[in-house]
């Protein structure tokens, strides 16, 4: 089986301000708009605006041609209730079978992208001082709980935005209970990582980063069989998205 393409992308909020985002909002669809409206407050619609704008940025370097990338590019993780769904993309009206994950901090945003039939994508961001691991105990799980008591705040970051973005990639619109999650660093740059979820879903590639005192989780999901090793093209998060390198991935 061919090997999963990915791309991802890591911004401050400061640097997307100053340099990329519009002050209008005529590049977001009435639909978008509507679902930026339903948020609570201004600085909940404000970070919605710069997630979708990263996440239309990201979508749009993947397509191939001049007229594709003028398309009208539509991003929406509500359903017509208003309930919450796994982002899905549109390109001019068209529904694409594409994963993409969205993930926030006070400070940034992370985007995660796949146009690879049959996987889904979910990333996180975790701030380690803002985990504190006697008040997440109870959606830890044993060995998991072992693994902190071994580690220090940043192991509770990288279980935590590990079990979340497993979570965006393999849910079927279930709600998130960590405990379902179970994320095991077993050794050196090895997890063990799985979804409790029935039919069997397969994780055959994770990725974990620092940056600007974040833990940023990369997780690869799909309902098909993985070889235990492969190569996994993905974008480092300091190249432009077209560019692709080859990691080494890990399968549990």
């Amino acid at each position: 089986m061919q090997s999963p393409a990915y791309s991802t992308q890591y911004m401050l909020f400061d640097d997307i301000r100053q340099q990329h985002l519009p002050e209008r909002f005529d590049w977001l669809t009435l639909a978008e708009r509507r679902e930026c409206e339903r948020l609570p407050d201004s600085e909940s619609r404000e970070r919605w605006r710069i997630g979708r704008w990263v996440a239309k940025q990201v979508v749009q370097d993947s397509l191939a041609t001049i007229e594709q990338r003028n398309a009208s590019i539509e991003i929406l993780s509500r359903d017509a209730t208003g309930g919450r769904i796994r982002p899905q993309v549109r390109i001019d009206g068209q529904l694409k079978p594409w994963g993409l994950s969205i993930a926030y901090s006070p400070k940034s945003v992370l985007i995660g992208f796949t146009r690879e039939p049959g996987f889904r994508i979910g990333v996180d961001l975790a701030e380690p001082l803002q985990l504190a691991a006697q008040s997440l105990v109870f959606w830890f799980g044993e060995r998991e709980r072992t693994a902190i008591q071994e580690g220090n705040c940043w192991r509770t970051a990288q279980i935590w935005a590990m079990k979340e973005a497993a979570y965006k990639s393999c849910h079927r619109g279930e709600s998130f209970v960590p405990r379902r999650v179970e994320a095991v660093p077993i050794s050196g740059q090895q997890w063990h990582v799985h979804y409790d979820s029935s039919p069997a879903v397969y994780i055959p590639h994770w990725r974990l980063e620092e940056r600007d005192g974040l833990v940023l989780s990369t997780v690869l999901a799909t309902d098909r069989l993985q070889p235990r090793r492969q190569q996994v093209h993905t974008e480092s998060l300091d190249s432009p998205v077209s560019q692709l390198v080859s990691r080494s991935a890990f399968a549990p």
